[in-house]
């Protein structure tokens, strides 16, 4: 048996409303992109076409009538542990519904930090981090770019940022444990390519000091940010010959598979 398949019936174009609507391309173009200076008497014909064709204008061809782009980009620095990380999906679905919303498109670049970006007929950028693909910014800014970087505190540059003091935040989670009684503190780290792993480190380590308090070195475990990892630093820490008797732990999702883990041991 054999089945052909119907060829899908034309779509009207621009050219159909011209015609039908006795105007110019240009004419149909201005209505459409909500010029004011087109007679209202061909306003109203073109307007009774496109209605009457049903037609659709493409969005390609009437931001080139408008030089306004809607496009907007997303960069996440492509490193291990970026997609075990609750941050990714999170910041996807959210700027994905704002998008939406907004009737913006989402450009997704996944970047390994050494590939030039194409800038060409992007509205604004947002930067997911900022890890080994500074100069992408730099780029992005030296084209008139609007940007805003997410995650990452940039100090140098002219550019909106959207950052948690990591520093602070972690010192007042330690300190909270100290205040708790522990004596015994470890840390599980994030990725410390990232920003915000480094400085919950570096926070780590200042609350203890501020207190006298020395952790042994082996109190600090490094991961990719993934549970899995996180599962595997809370079993060797909890078969310490010393085990801690409190975790800092450097993100939720992470903290979720050590508490599991705690909880199974008992």
């Amino acid at each position: 048996m054999v089945r052909t398949k119907k060829a899908p019936a034309q779509k009207p174009s621009i050219e159909d409303v011209a015609r039908l609507a006795g105007v110019s391309i240009t004419t149909v173009s201005r209505v459409i992109n909500k010029f004011t200076s087109v007679k209202e008497a061909n306003r109203a014909r073109v307007l009774e076409v496109i209605r009457r064709l049903k037609f659709e204008p493409s969005v390609f061809a009437q931001r080139l009538a408008t030089g306004k782009t809607n496009v907007i980009a997303l960069i996440i620095p492509r490193y291990e542990g970026i997609f075990y990380s609750f941050y990714a999906l999170e910041l996807l679905r959210g700027i994905g519904t704002l998008c939406e919303s907004l009737k913006l498109d989402l450009l997704l670049h996944l970047t390994d930090a050494k590939t030039p970006l194409s800038l060409g007929g992007v509205g604004g950028i947002i930067f997911a981090d900022i890890i080994g693909n500074r100069k992408q910014l730099e780029a992005a800014l030296d084209e008139n770019i609007p940007c805003v970087v997410i995650n990452s505190y940039i100090e140098d540059l002219e550019v909106n940022c959207i950052a948690v003091d990591n520093l602070k935040g972690s010192m007042e989670a330690v300190d909270y444990l100290i205040n708790l009684g522990h004596r015994k503190i470890a840390h599980i780290t994030g990725d410390l390519v990232t920003q915000a792993a480094a400085d919950r480190l570096k926070g780590y380590k200042s609350a203890l000091e501020k207190k006298g308090i020395e952790g042994p070195q082996d109190y600090i475990i490094k991961t990719d940010y993934s549970r899995g990892q996180a599962r595997q630093a809370a079993q060797t820490l909890l078969s310490l010959k010393e085990p801690p008797t409190a975790i800092f732990v450097a993100s939720d999702s992470m903290a979720l598979e050590v508490m599991a883990v705690a909880v199974e041991a008992g």
